[in-house]
């Protein structure tokens, strides 16, 4: 099972829009869905995760409701940025709206202490993810958890005051990680510079390549019991069966797959090329196991025994006259 995309730190500030919400509330499908439109469409181009995370109803689940907990949610539709309710009514949208514009863009000035990075593959039945947490100063205290989420963007659902088929956008539809808001990552003081790496895996049957995406969001646990919204990033679900492109000349394919007990790389050359040194390297960059193949015009193979190994995710890299090729490989 195999992913291309880079795991990306983003050194950028990141924030948060969520609409609580619930499919057979009126006001959700009335001025609550105007409102959370006109948020989409103000914020596309920023780094900003504009999200419904609906209390009750048809779309309701438990990362939701505890996220919609933790922001101390009393109803629906409400607006929070990050944690702070703008108490939006009936008879406020459009003064909202120009608040909470404004407010997201004071939050998105200011430097990042830490940034995140997010991976997803999808191979049909298993959602894989690989995030991580890079923090770019020393903080001295802290409790930090790092959470992924599925995201969908168009969810057809019933919608009190829209109608049976209405198009949700945006909808919180599942936790990856096992907790709602992730995996304690570091506890205390940090380090400038630490990183930090969580995966996590769940078997989803109704994953949509084109419409999904995984958001990972970096929370505090502050003394007072609320995990307070630290920085977030997101990402597209790629295929797990996509091969990596390969710029290396001489190769024209390199395909992963695995079996039970190996992880196989299949190399197609239009040439001699010579030794190909190959190592599985684990996320921490320890090397794990090196092979190497005199590679021949054709079809050549690289494999990997897995018996011994810890579920999870790892790094094929390839030395080929000077130039290196990195494959990700998931073992389960």
């Amino acid at each position: 099972m195999l992913s291309t995309q880079a795991q990306e730190v983003s050194t950028d500030q990141w924030t948060i829009v969520t609409k609580t919400s619930a499919t057979w509330c009126s006001n959700c499908g009335s001025w609550g869905w105007d409102l959370f439109k006109d948020l989409i469409d103000d914020n596309q181009d920023k780094n900003v995760i504009v999200w419904s995370s609906h209390n009750s109803g048809d779309l309701d689940n438990e990362a939701s409701i505890d996220i919609n907990n933790g922001w101390g949610s009393a109803g629906q539709p409400q607006f929070f940025v990050s944690s702070d309710d703008f108490n939006v009514t009936s008879n406020n949208t459009q003064s909202a709206r120009t608040q909470i514009n404004s407010y997201i863009d004071a939050l998105l000035g200011f430097s990042a202490l830490a940034g995140v990075g997010v991976d997803a593959t999808y191979d049909g039945q298993t959602l894989s993810v690989t995030g991580k947490a890079e923090f770019f100063t020393g903080l001295e205290d802290g409790n930090y958890h790092l959470a992924f989420y599925l995201l969908k963007d168009h969810v057809e659902a019933n919608q009190a005051s829209v109608g049976a088929n209405a198009d949700h956008r945006f909808v919180l539809t599942d936790k990856i990680t096992e907790s709602s808001f992730g995996d304690q990552i570091v506890q205390g003081a940090v380090a400038s510079g630490a990183t930090y790496t969580v995966e996590a895996s769940k078997e989803i049957a109704d994953v949509d390549l084109e419409n999904d995406e995984v958001i990972a969001i970096l929370w505090n646990l502050r003394n007072d019991g609320v995990y307070a919204f630290f920085n977030a990033n997101r990402n597209q679900i790629t295929d797990a069966a996509t091969s990596a492109a390969v710029d290396i000349t001489g190769i024209s394919d390199i395909t992963t797959r695995q079996t039970e007990d190996q992880v196989i790389v299949d190399i197609t050359t239009n040439q001699n090329l010579g030794e190909i040194k190959s190592r599985l390297v684990s996320v921490t960059g320890q090397i794990i196991k090196t092979e190497s193949v005199q590679a021949i015009n054709g079809k050549n193979q690289v494999r990997f025994n897995t018996n011994n190994l810890t579920a999870g995710t790892y790094f094929i890299q390839m030395s080929v006259n000077g130039k290196i090729h990195t494959e990700k490989v998931i073992v389960l």
